[in-house]
């Protein structure tokens, strides 16, 4: 074999280290340890892993004793943080509505048996509690206020993806309010963070190590596509677990559907939501409007589509008032609407219960 002589190549040290001055002076720095926020991990302390475990649905299921470890039983994995106190501990409804048995894995390797408090499929939060004594309930992380991010922000996403206990990610907010198939009635945050199966119900945190978000979904098939709950969400959704009443949100009793659904290619049409089906009665109807008005805001927030309503009434309660702005014949007109009880998850979407529909015409 023939002998292969490669070029020398100077070290480059010199030239890294020459330059160093010049990127000082320009105010740029490489990413070293001090850029790590002081808060971190104090931080992932207050994050634990949430192990559930869970059987397929069987004509026998109640019948028989379940034992971890039994064949056919599957387990699941995410993670969770300590907030509101009093040793709670929150994480995404997905991880856990399903589990047979629950328990937590702290930071410092202890496990604790763990029970749901409360669920709120329509936000996927939950809120679980400790079972047993000596648990420490730590200091817990902080919800930030409303409304604190902006597009560009940098967040940190801590969790337990494919049983990595503590990973944190780093990225910005990549965009505010976006829609997911089967969940628009959730303005997400989305995140270049990488999130990863496991990362669910860990929190997103802003550059104060407060929670802006917890983490609750990743686009398949795609790097650098992470959703998160926003926080003001959580506060509205936990302050109700916490207490321990039950969630009932406000419906404005009636169907509606985007402006544009059966628009032209050919032609231009106008955006917005127009409303169906008025339950007879209702928050809708008592308030004066109609089929076919089209609705322009809510409560001073402009309607663009059918998202917009659904993430209005996620956070309201029965009872509440709220202006409506809407567009009849080509009126802009306002009234006042009370709010009624939602009856499901159905309303928020724009779809009436059978027995709240107005009969049809003969």
């Amino acid at each position: 074999m023939p002998h292969i002589r490669f070029p020398r190549v100077k070290p480059a040290y010199p030239l890294v280290f020459g330059l160093l001055p010049w990127v000082s002076a320009l105010g740029l720095r490489p990413a070293m340890a001090e850029d790590v926020p002081s808060w971190l991990e104090s931080a992932r302390r207050e994050v634990v892993a949430v192990e559930t475990m869970e059987r397929p649905a069987s004509p026998l299921e109640g019948l028989l004793p379940h034992l971890p470890g039994e064949p056919g039983a599957s387990q699941g994995r995410g993670a969770g943080f300590r907030c509101l106190g009093e040793g709670l501990i929150v994480t995404s409804a997905h991880v856990v509505q399903d589990a047979e048995l629950l328990r937590l894995r702290t930071s410092e390797g202890d496990v604790w048996p763990a029970r749901v408090v409360g669920l709120d499929t329509a936000s996927d939060l939950a809120l679980l509690s400790v079972r047993g004594q000596g648990w420490r309930p730590g200091t817990g992380l902080v919800l930030a206020p409303d409304d604190v991010l902006a597009v560009g922000d940098p967040v940190t996403a801590i969790g337990h993806p494919l049983g990595l206990e503590g990973t944190v990610t780093r990225g910005i907010v990549s965009a505010l309010e976006r829609s997911l198939p089967l969940a628009d009635r959730i303005g997400f945050i989305q995140t270049d963070a990488v999130l990863q199966p496991g990362s669910s119900g860990g929190p997103l945190l802003d550059g104060r190590g407060r929670v802006v978000g917890v983490n609750a979904a990743v686009a398949r098939h795609m790097q650098g596509i992470g959703f998160a709950v926003p926080a003001k969400v959580a506060r509205w959704v936990l302050s109700r677990l916490g207490s321990g009443r039950p969630i009932v949100r406000g419906s404005l009793s009636a169907a509606w559907r985007e402006a544009t659904s059966e628009a032209s290619w050919h032609a231009p049409a106008r955006g917005g939501v127009l409303l169906g089906g008025l339950a007879p009665g209702g928050a809708a109807a008592r308030a004066g409007l109609r089929p076919g008005d089209r609705l322009l805001a809510l409560a001073g927030r402009p309607v663009l589509g059918t998202a917009d309503v659904s993430r209005f009434l996620l956070c309201t309660t029965p009872g509440e008032t709220h202006e409506v702005r809407f567009e009849r014949a080509g009126r802009v007109e306002r009234v006042i609407l009370t709010l009624d009880a939602a009856s499901g998850e159905d309303e928020l979407r724009g779809e009436l219960p059978a027995d709240r529909r107005p009969a049809a015409r003969p």
